[in-house]
């Protein structure tokens, strides 16, 4: 991951329940690949 580290920390600190999955829906809508040199 190069950018977006933010987001990734809000995705990290959302509550969860007692599976350890988020209480409100997590979507990513657009996300995309850089070429690898």
């Amino acid at each position: 991951m190069l950018e977006g580290l933010e987001v990734l920390d809000k995705v990290e600190n959302c509550d969860t329940d007692g599976r350890d999955r988020p209480q409100q829906d997590i979507k990513i809508e657009d996300s995309g690949s850089l070429p690898v040199e």
